[in-house]
């Protein structure tokens, strides 16, 4: 009978065996995902509650400063005014601020100290997804989908018509190379948009942008790898978009600000000079004429 009773536990401890070989191998996989999950828990985006129509008055940056880990500080207490239907650019050397102050508007980093705001309220305080529903962005190496021009713009404002799209386009001044396109707006662009040249690319991304209606538009460093002709296109859109939103432009080259109505040059984190392009050309010594003679304005 105890042989018989062993007999029959063999199998039953067998599974027992496999069973425990099998937790000790999942405990270390749960743990893991358990951290991961609560380091996604401590870096959730921090969002308010306010939802965000449209920009009524502007954007202030108030002694803002931030710095990257391990890093000396990217912005030392700059302040911004951004009013509604200006267009205000950010110059500088690389590595001076200029993208990080962007990316401050944008939400995507929270000041060390100072506060940004909005029409008057923290940023803090607006719902993070309704607030950049509301912005349209541009940067410097634009990422278009293996899809159609169509498919393209739709990413962006899946509710807009054939007429918007167009129209879109017509602002960006891409109009005239979609039509000439083989399918035009069914045309597939290809893995990155290779199928267009850097600059068609480019006023395609402008489109993709301004498709939505945004409130605020950020170009961040938009015409930097372009040609003068390319250059040329897109400021004409950028001068003309001026009187329906309010365009920040991150830029080194200075041809693409001279229609700004206020620039703030970055050095080494701080605000060196601020003031319209007319003014800093003008004044003796001052950085945005020193950069003018190195690019030969």
């Amino acid at each position: 009978m105890v042989l018989f009773a062993f007999m029959r536990l063999i199998p039953i401890v067998g599974i027992i065996i496999e069973g425990k070989t099998i937790v000790e191998g999942f405990v270390p996989a749960y743990e893991q995902i358990e951290n991961l999950r609560a380091k996604a828990a401590d870096m959730a985006e921090p969002s308010g509650d306010l939802e965000f129509d449209r920009l009524q008055r502007g954007i202030a940056l108030n002694r803002i400063s931030f710095h990257y880990p391990n890093r000396k500080a990217a912005l030392t207490h700059i302040s911004i005014q951004i009013p509604k239907h200006q267009m205000v650019a950010f110059v500088g050397k690389s590595g001076a601020g200029k993208t990080t102050a962007a990316d401050m508007i944008l939400g995507l980093y929270r000041p060390d100290s100072g506060q940004v705001e909005v029409d008057g309220i923290p940023l803090q305080k607006y719902n993070m997804t309704s607030y950049r529903q509301r912005i349209g962005y541009v940067p410097q190496d634009p990422i278009l989908f293996n899809a159609s021009v169509r498919e393209n713009l739709l990413w962006a404002a899946p509710d807009a018509t054939e007429k918007d799209i167009w129209s879109a386009c017509a602002i960006a001044n891409a109009d005239e190379f979609v039509a000439g396109l083989s399918e035009r707006l069914d045309t597939v662009l290809g893995d990155r948009g290779t199928r267009l040249s850097g600059g068609q690319r480019q006023r395609l991304a402008l489109a993709r942008a301004i498709i939505r209606s945004p409130s605020l538009l950020i170009l961040d460093k938009a015409t930097s790898a372009l040609d003068s002709e390319s250059e040329r296109l897109i400021q004409e859109a950028i001068n003309y978009l001026t009187n329906e939103m309010t365009i920040v432009v991150v830029a080194h080259r200075l041809s693409t600000v001279k229609a700004a109505d206020r620039i703030y040059v970055f050095q080494e984190g701080h605000i060196a000079e601020a003031g319209t392009f007319r003014e800093l050309s003008e004044r003796t010594n001052s950085l945005l004429s020193d950069m003018i003679r190195e690019q030969a304005l």
